[in-house]
Parts: structure tokens; C-alpha cells; sequence
């Protein structure tokens, strides 16, 4: 039967995780395995929480590391983190199954998660393929970071509830070593999925560099790199940072545009490229006689998809209508909008949202007539 169409996983999470709208709503079982696997005191992970969240809100103008110093800042960042980031495997593979053959996939799947921290990626891949649709793979997954005390709460998450990890292992390592990373990577096969959910942010720069041409080695031959940071600017500079050596690696922009770097690196609203609403309304954690809340918030992602076999997201569109140009949007301002890598705008009174799809024509004055809308 093949990779499921990204129609049917669409169903799959839309079904599952929305209630309306676009709303992504934290399953049941997921926000029980957080709540069981929670070890601090509410006012503990409150306190620790509170630090979190101003890292989240931050613009951050150089790398910033995690530290998992205590059980407070594990829970704090489980409750922060995973539930934002959960859904980032479920939004991947929708938008990858738009290109047949780079989900061709063997019956098991291979893949690598850097930087995993408390197991957001690892839990939405799981839950993902935990779907009767995928009956027919498996998942390998090794999920990496520096803290041992996060792995073990990836653990404890897993096992709580209740999913099946017959091929998942974690790997504790400091991925700023990148002669460790190599070692590590020349042990393993290619992998069909790598994914940096919040991490690469972590790193300097030079370490960036070194760890991308390092990682694009290790890609299957259809395989894809994913870099997902959150809405910072300078996680939205990094990419501009990383150009020339995503380039020399032979790695081409599966999406958002083919030539994200010949965009102005100042012009760092252009990055937040998908936007959701996540947790609405609150579900808390009630823990004894108090609760937890988990954020009402945005899912918003700064997110780049490359691949070796220079494929694109928009030709899927273009196969289906050849007789319409097909670009990305990114919203400028008074209800003009830029689509990209064109740099031509438009004004609608209906709204667009960063990184949605058109399919459009130029009119006789140069003007931009928008015919199709599409929205990941």
C-alpha cells in the first residue's frame, strides 16, 4: 500500500488532536504519563517554570544552553517544552508524505533525534504510529542528548503510557563534541529522519556549521534534515548562518521556498513559518490537592526541511496545477502579502497565514491574482 498519503494523515491528527479549528489539544494520555512521571513539588516546578518561560519569550542574541541542574528544571521543562513540541513528528511526516519518494520508506523507519531532552519528538512519533495506519512500520528511534536525567524521563514518559519502543534506544552525549557525534554517527546506518526540535539554538555557531555537514552525511538516500527553533530571533538568523555550509553539503529546501537564504537576514519575521494553536483550553495536572497548568499558548516553529534529492514541497502543487506559479506567503503588513522567493506582494482582505501555499498568475500590470490558497 505504500506511506500513507499526507490527506490521511491529516485526518489522523486532525481527528485525534483537534477539537476545532486549528487547535492542537494535548491527548489524554500524554498529559497522564506528564502528570505521573512529575517528582518536585508544584511550587518547586512553579519556580522553575517561571525561568522557562522567560527563556521561551526571549529573543535570544547568542546561544543559550539547557541545563538540567535539578528534578525541578526536568519537570519544569516537561511541562513547558513537550507539549509544545509534540506534535512537530505528526506536522513533519504530514508535509513530507506530499513527495512520494521521500517517504518511501523501508518497513522500519530510522530515526535520529538530536538534542531530545524530555522525549517531545519521541513521544509524538510514537503516538503517531501508534495510528493503525501505520501497521505496516516500525520505528527505530535513538534519541540523543547530553542529560541522562532527561533520557530517563523519556523513559518514564514511554513507558507510562504505554507505547511500544522495541527499537528505541537513547544515547546519552555531549553533541557539542563533535569528533563523540562522529564516532557515534559511524556506528549507525543512514537514517531516513533527523530532527532538531529546539536545539540548534544551543550550539555555537561554529559548532552549527560542523554539526550540519556532519549530520547530512548520515541522511538515507531520500532522507530529510529537519531544524525546528522556536520563534527567536536569533534562532530566525541561524539559518542564514548555516547557508553556505547547508549548501556545500549538498542539501536543498524541501520547505519552505527554494532560497530561504536570499532573504534578508534582519528581516527575521519571514522565519516563523508555522503557526498553531496548542492546548485550548487548559487541561491542568492536578497533582494532590493543587494543579499544574500546562500553557494555553502557540505552537509557533521556526522551521526549515532539507533533503539530498532536491525536492520541493511546492512541486507537488505544480504537478497538480502546471498552468499556476506556486510560492510561499509571509505577511508584511495592512493586509499586504509577500510570497516568496518571488518578492512580488498583494493585498487581500482575506487572511493569509505565514508559510500557507499559492498557486497564483501575474496580471497585465505585474499585479499577483491569487487563484488557489493552501494552508499546511
Amino acid at each position: 500500500m505504500g506511506f500513507p498519503s499526507a490527506d490521511i494523515i491529516n485526518n489522523i491528527i486532525f481527528n485525534k488532536h483537534l477539537n476545532s479549528g486549528r487547535r492542537f489539544i494535548l491527548p489524554d494520555n500524554i498529559s497522564q504519563s506528564i502528570e505521573k512521571c512529575l517528582e518536585s513539588s508544584n511550587s518547586d516546578i512553579n519556580n522553575a517554570s517561571h525561568v522557562l518561560k522567560d527563556q521561551l519569550r526571549g529573543n535570544y542574541s547568542s546561544s543559550k544552553h539547557t541545563e538540567y541542574t535539578n528534578v525541578a528544571v526536568v519537570d519544569a521543562y516537561t511541562i513547558e517544552y513537550l507539549p509544545r513540541y509534540f506534535f512537530i513528528p505528526h506536522i513533519i511526516f504530514r508535509d513530507l508524505a506530499l513527495c512520494r519518494e521521500l517517504v518511501g520508506f523501508g518497513i522500519t523507519i530510522r530515526i535520529l533525534d538530536m538534542g531530545s531532552g524530555t522525549g517531545a519528538v519521541s513521544l509524538g512519533v510514537y503516538d503517531l504510529f501508534s495510528n493503525d495506519t501505520f501497521n505496516d512500520y516500525s520505528v527505530d528511534l535513538v534519541a540523543v542528548d547530553k542529560s541522562e536525567a532527561a533520557l530517563t524521563r523519556q523513559f518514564c514518559l514511554i513507558n507510562q503510557v504505554g507505547f511500544r519502543y522495541d527499537l528505541f534506544h537513547c544515547e546519552a552525549l555531549d553533541i557539542s563534541d563533535i569528533d563523540k557525534v562522529s564516532q557515534f554517527l559511524k556506528r549507525n546506518k543512514p537514517w531516513d529522519i533527523i530532527i532538531s526540535a529546539n536545539f540548534i539554538v544551543e550550539l555555537d555557531v561554529h559548532i552549527q556549521k560542523s554539526l550540519i555537514a556532519l549530520l547530512s552525511r548520515y541522511l538515507s538516500e531520500f532522507g530529510s534534515l529537519v531544524i525546528c527553533e522556536p520563534p527567536q530571533d536569533y534562532a530566525k538568523i541561524i539559518i542564514h548562518n548555516i547557508a553556505d555550509v547547508i549548501k556545500d553539503s549538498g542539501l536543498t529546501v524541501y520547505y519552505p521556498c527554494s532560497a530561504p537564504w536570499s532573504c534578508k537576514p534582519k528581516k527575521v519575521k519571514c522565519w516563523i513559518w508555522r503557526d498553531y494553536d496548542i492546548i485550548d483550553p487548559i487541561k491542568p495536572i492536578s497533582r494532590e490537592d493543587e494543579s499544574i497548568e500546562l500553557n494555553s499558548t502557540k505552537l509557533q516553529m521556526s522551521l526549515v526541511i532539507l533533503n539530498k534529492c532536491n525536492k520541493s514541497i511546492l512541486e507537488f502543487f505544480k504537478n497538480n496545477r502546471p498552468d499556476l506559479t506556486w510560492s510561499i506567503v509571509s505577511p508584511k503588513f495592512g493586509g499586504f502579502y509577500e510570497i516568496c522567493p518571488s518578492h512580488k506582494t498583494f493585498y487581500s482582505d482575506k487572511p493569509y497565514n505565514r508559510g500557507d501555499l499559492v498557486g497564483w498568475r501575474e496580471g497585465s500590470n505585474g499585479t499577483v491574482d491569487v487563484v488557489v490558497h493552501e494552508r499546511l
